[in-house]
């Protein structure tokens, strides 16, 4: 990846982590650079952002201080989805939400604009991300 795809990768970091920005705004700019997915990795932690070419380029990712719940719970998952959506809970507490949800990870695809949420057991729930209809360029 290019110096400049990995600022605007940083950035997008930044804006989720610190607000500013939301989901679908920071989808719609990493759609721009030519991101095709997100890997947000709870265990190690870490936010990998993937390119057509097979490039990544990985961050740290804070995560709240609890531990990931040993079950896994759809509805809390899509709740806390849905509120992320609508602009009502922010990536903090989002990630926190999900960690009590027994997520321990997921993955954001842009271009098919969902989320695939991962837990402990091999257990997946998939949901459409906020601006779903919308065609990121160069896809």
């Amino acid at each position: 990846m290019n110096s400049y795809t990995k600022r605007v990768i940083e950035h997008c970091t930044n804006a989720l982590n610190y607000g500013g920005a939301s989901l679908v705004q920071i989808i719609g700019k990493l759609g721009e650079v030519g991101i095709e997915s997100c890997h947000v990795d709870y265990r190690i932690p870490a936010l990998i952002f993937y390119a057509p070419s097979g490039a990544s380029y990985s961050l740290p990712l804070s995560t709240p201080e609890e531990p990931i719940a040993t079950g896994f719970d759809c509805p809390a998952l899509q709740n806390a989805l849905d509120a992320a959506n609508s602009g009502d809970l922010g990536f903090a507490e989002f990630k926190r939400c999900t960690l009590e949800a027994g997520c321990i990870g997921f993955f954001i695809w842009l271009d098919g604009w969902h989320a695939t949420f991962l837990g402990r057991h091999g257990e997946i729930h998939d949901a459409p991300l906020a601006g779903g209809g919308q065609v990121l360029p160069g896809h």
